[in-house]
């Protein structure tokens, strides 16, 4: 049973190191929310709908994993593309693909509207009906449902 011992050797040297990664990577996510509430209050923006900028999620989730802290040199470098998604969000504009965590009832833009139109709860049905029923029109962009108030 050497391959087993070498798996228990392994195990047992990787849990005190996985403490300590696990600290480091929970400082680092605080780090990177504090660095977006700050440019959230430098852009006059709420956090909330800053958030619903899938690059600039995407970039915090990376450079969390990575366990770097986000700086203003990147900021600099993904601020158009991020003003940009907050200004189609505040639009009510989606680009697909829809983010997977999106959970807004959306319509699909290009299936008829005269009878009932298309709802979908969530980014990745409607993903996925546009794969299938409109591979041609999946890079265009979607109008996400109003509210009626």
């Amino acid at each position: 049973m050497g391959w087993m011992d070498a798996i228990m050797t392994t195990a047992m040297a990787l849990w005190p190191w996985s403490g300590g990664y696990h600290r480091e990577r929970r400082l680092t996510k605080q780090l990177n929310r504090q660095w977006m509430l700050r440019i959230s209050q430098a852009e006059k923006i709420r956090p909330c709908v800053l958030l619903q900028s899938s690059t600039l999620v995407n970039v915090i989730e990376r450079f969390t994993d990575a366990q770097s802290v986000v700086t203003l040199t990147v900021w600099r470098s993904i601020r158009p593309t991020v003003l940009r998604e907050v200004a189609q969000y505040r639009a009510g504009m989606r680009a697909l693909p829809l983010h997977k965590n999106c959970t807004d009832t959306v319509q699909c833009p290009f299936c008829p509207r005269s009878t009932c139109p298309r709802m979908f709860k969530g980014g990745v049905a409607l993903e996925t009906h546009v794969r299938q029923k409109h591979p041609d029109r999946n890079h265009l962009e979607i109008v996400k449902k109003s509210r009626s108030r």
